[in-house]
């Protein structure tokens, strides 16, 4: 997907261009960026007969992905970002893993990139090959709330649910009429993915390689002000709690990782909508929307009972303000925080 992103595309699509897999397809699919990324992706596709460039108006990551799925021919599908990169050897990694497995789904390891700082991002303790339920419901657990996952390592946030360091076989998408889903706005929609793949798969294979550069970028979908992150937030639990009811309605391992995962939406809430300084609502109405969202049902099982330990650091001491579903607590501990941001601490 690609979308006013001229200062990234090139550095993207160089290092698809260049993979040391040379059979490959590269579908562009340009959604109605009003930027020069039009022009650039047709510049490449004169340039490579491998790649394939979709024009279309601007309708979101999720249709834009879902786009490229329907014109894919490929055998395996990455969804890259392109404001990311890949390294060279990527395709060759995931494809040698799959075949040589014979895995429904590849997992990788990746860069996160933080201006000039780059670190390895390792997913879990040790490569594998499940084929067991047991097993593939600890990698469904991984994608919902990693520190929940007894494989997953404890110093990873980042690459558990993005579609960018996996490869899933197009063979298993086609069968089970799998697409991103649009309803929940480009947020989760990868997590969404991830986990139907993995409850779809025979097996699945992971490496301890790595393959993509994921940049961390302030104005992106995740880290930004959003007036509708409510809205957001009850789309996707009513689609995890679809998924669930549908895969693991009685498992309490997977319903423990589903508290968590609320809770730090919760989290997200404050720090992007309730609190940010991006929001002009006057703070009556905030608390009347807190007040509304500490008595949803969904909040307050998960507040209930989400199991603390396995909480991030950074969000453990906020779930105990969070318990106490007060508005003004809330209000009091992110004046604190904004404080402490002030002086540097």
């Amino acid at each position: 997907p690609v979308y006013n992103v001229e200062r990234y595309i090139e550095r993207c699509i160089q290092s698809l261009i260049n993979q040391t897999l040379h059979d490959i397809e590269i579908i562009l699919v340009n959604d109605g960026s009003s930027d020069n990324c039009p022009e650039i992706c047709d510049r490449y596709a004169a340039m490579d007969d491998r790649i394939i460039v979709i024009h279309k108006k601007n309708e979101g990551v999720s249709a834009a992905r879902n786009d490229g799925l329907a014109v894919a021919t490929g055998e395996w599908v990455i969804c890259f970002d392109s404001d990311d990169w890949a390294e060279l050897d990527a395709c060759e990694n995931l494809y040698n893993a799959g075949t040589a497995s014979n895995a429904d789904v590849v997992i990788a390891d990746i860069y996160r990139v933080n201006g000039e700082h780059r670190s390895i991002n390792s997913l879990f303790d040790k490569e594998f090959e499940f084929t067991e339920n047991e097993d593939i419901k600890n990698v469904v657990i991984s994608a919902i709330y990693q520190r929940c996952c007894p494989l997953a390592s404890d110093k990873t946030q980042v690459g558990f649910g993005g579609p960018w360091n996996k490869a899933v076989k197009r063979e298993l998408i086609v069968e089970n009429a799998m697409q991103f889903d649009i309803d929940v706005m480009g947020v989760y929609d990868d997590r969404l993915f991830a986990i139907n793949a993995y409850v779809n798969a025979k097996k699945i294979t992971y490496i301890q390689k790595l393959v993509y550069n994921y940049v961390l970028v302030d104005g992106s979908i995740t880290r930004t002000y959003k007036a509708n992150l409510l809205e957001v937030n009850d789309r996707i639990f009513k689609k995890f709690e679809e998924f669930i009811n549908a895969n693991y309605q009685t498992d309490e391992a997977v319903r423990a990782a589903y508290n968590a995962m609320v809770v730090n939406r919760l989290r997200d809430a404050f720090m992007l909508y309730f609190f940010s300084e991006k929001n002009p609502d006057k703070w009556e109405k905030r608390k009347k929307e807190m007040k509304y969202v500490f008595a949803n049902d969904t909040y307050k099982t998960a507040i209930a009972d989400v199991e603390e330990e396995v909480l991030f650091s950074n969000l453990k001491y906020e779930a105990k303000i969070i318990k106490f579903r007060s508005p003004a607590a809330m209000r009091a501990w992110y004046k604190l925080k904004g404080l402490k941001r002030k002086a540097g601490k």
